[in-house]
């Protein structure tokens, strides 16, 4: 075995290791015998730091798979593609691949692929993660090895002189008082980085690699005629499911003139990678599918006119009789969708790819930026007072074009001016997007209803009357002029003989189910507006109308 880089760092770590044990001993002895005690703590630590040489070496050496030269990886697993040389003996050789690789495909420059066997094997994982807990882990250990032998040595020197036995008190009991202050302060210390090191460690998932042991499996290759070869060159790919992205979006808005603000957009990918090793220099592409099984829909049938009496048994049978029971026409086309609901996406999104602008992955997981906007929209302060909640909130709205309409459903992290306001979701919705930045303390509604008054009118024929009404002052803190939009709900009526009338000051504008008002309202000035509502109906009804 060659003595690599990694080995002689490792040699230097442990010869430094024991350069701090023998510093340790040293500092309590005083140049006083050290009898039994400290021979049988020295061979111990000694054996301790040979045990842990061992274990720094066995990792050195440890064997890894080929990193990949490029990965696809979408939300449901990752593709590696894999190119590498490897010696030949008596027509036989062997890869290396994660535990977890499925779907192996292999082809060979030199020779054919006649057979392939698959072992399973136990190992150590060897990436940039596993390298940091190791070493967290080695250091908590001869934390934990210090902590015993401080203890021991202030507990003894705390003993009365004729409890000590000739072996310790020699050594504790002719401790100085600065000395035995100084090995308390060292025990505290040696508490507090091992709490540091225990919570870190709390901090990494369970399955994550380097916490434990992992696996790889031993794929050895036979070659038809390939006895005479030395090496062979492999292009081989694999599937890694346990490998994936999802998106997660941060827009944040700075409020500007003319109710208008500049929206900044980022679309970033995270990445969970436990394959166990670092793949350093490996293309990246990222697409937004998952894989899907390759089986065609079936071909609904198309039923003119009456159904026949008998449809085909089997998966489909339910969903061909409610067709056959539904009568169609020729305008009408066939029913496509009906058993076949799927999901509100663009169907170029499984066609967008994104490649991350640097190369590499490290083992754990990562965050890359795929995209940036910043987009100058307009803003709206909403307020829904009528559903008890007299917020404004700060809103806008976005058209997306290109490869925005394209990009896929997350989670997404709002702000205003650089500070988190709320939490959303990124989702289209007739090709536009839809933001919501959470309340703004600084432009503000207040709101007084009236008493609902019930009454009845009418000489000859008596109708119950209710009224509401509502009374609204919105008031803008903001240096800049701002555009709100106040809604409440349009009153429908269902029962029969039932009326309504609205009134508004000023009047209040129509949208499906919906009444708003609109207005803009300059830096520290208010607007108000009042808006009353009037059922009428039959004197007998037991029907009472509540406002929401």
């Amino acid at each position: 075995m060659t003595d690599t880089a990694e080995n002689r760092s490792s040699q230097g770590s442990e010869q430094t290791f024991l350069e701090r044990l023998r510093t340790a001993l040293s500092s309590v002895r005083e140049d006083e015998d050290q009898g039994g005690l400290f021979q049988i703590l020295w061979i111990a630590l000694l054996v301790l730091a040979l045990f842990f040489m061992s274990i720094r070496f066995a990792d050195a050496r440890e064997p890894a798979p080929k990193a990949p030269a490029k990965v696809l990886i979408s939300f449901s697993g990752a593709s590696l593609v894999v190119e590498e040389t490897v010696p030949v003996q008596d027509g036989r050789a062997s890869i290396l691949l994660p535990g977890t690789a499925t779907d192996l495909v292999i082809r060979a420059r030199e020779a054919r692929v006649a057979d392939r066997h698959e072992i399973t094997l136990p190992a150590a994982a060897g990436g940039a993660q596993s390298a940091v807990v190791r070493k967290a882990f080695e250091e908590r250990t001869a934390l934990a090895g210090r902590q015993l032998f401080l203890e021991q040595m202030i507990a003894a020197a705390r003993l009365p002189q004729a409890a000590l036995s000739s072996t310790t008190g020699s050594v504790a009991g002719s401790m100085s008082e600065e000395k035995l202050q100084a090995m308390c302060l060292e025990l505290a210390r040696t508490k507090a980085r091992i709490a540091e090191l225990d919570a870190g460690a709390k901090l990494i998932p369970a399955e994550a690699p380097g916490k434990g042991q992992t696996t790889w499996k031993l794929v050895q290759l036979r070659f038809a005629e390939a006895k005479d070869l030395a090496s062979v060159t492999l292009s081989y790919t694999y599937r890694l499911p346990d490998v994936r992205w999802q998106p997660l979006y941060f827009a944040d808005v700075t409020p500007g003139d003319n109710a208008r603000g500049a929206i900044h957009m980022r679309l970033e990918a995270e990445i969970t990678q436990p394959a166990g090793f670092d793949w350093p220099d490996a293309e990246l592409v990222l697409v937004a599918q998952g894989a899907d099984l390759a089986t065609l829909p079936p071909l609904h049938p198309w039923i003119i006119g009456d159904a026949p009496a008998l449809v085909r048994k089997g998966a489909n049978s339910a969903m061909h009789a409610r067709m056959a029971a539904a009568p169609m026409t020729l305008e009408a086309g066939p029913a496509f969708g009906m058993d076949n609901a799927v999901a509100d996406l663009d169907p170029a999104a499984s066609n967008v790819q994104w490649t991350p602008l640097l190369k590499g992955l490290s083992q754990g997981t990562s965050r890359l930026l795929l995209a940036e906007r910043t987009w100058d929209e307009r803003l709206v302060w909403m307020a829904r007072p009528q559903s008890r909640d007299n917020a404004v909130y700060l809103c806008a709205e976005h058209v997306l074009e290109g490869q925005e309409k394209a990009w896929p459903q997350g989670s997404m992290v709002l702000s205003v001016d650089g500070s988190v306001a709320a939490r959303g979701h990124f989702a289209r919705t007739d090709g536009k997007l839809l933001l919501s930045f959470g309340r703004d303390a600084r432009v503000h509604l207040e709101s007084k209803a009236e008493p609902r008054r019930t009454g009845r009118e009418g000489f000859i024929s008596q109708k119950k009357v209710w009224d509401w009404e509502w009374q609204y002052s919105v008031h803008n803190e903001r240096p800049h002029t701002v555009f709100v939009r106040v809604e409440c709900p349009l009153p429908q009526t269902v029962a029969e003989d039932f009326e309504v009338s609205i009134s508004s000051t000023p009047k209040a504008g129509r949208d499906d189910k919906t009444l708003y008002w609109e207005f803009e309202i300059a830096p520290d000035k208010s607007r108000e507006l009042t808006h009353s509502v009037r059922v009428t109906g039959p004197e007998k009804t037991t029907i009472t109308p509540l406002a929401p």
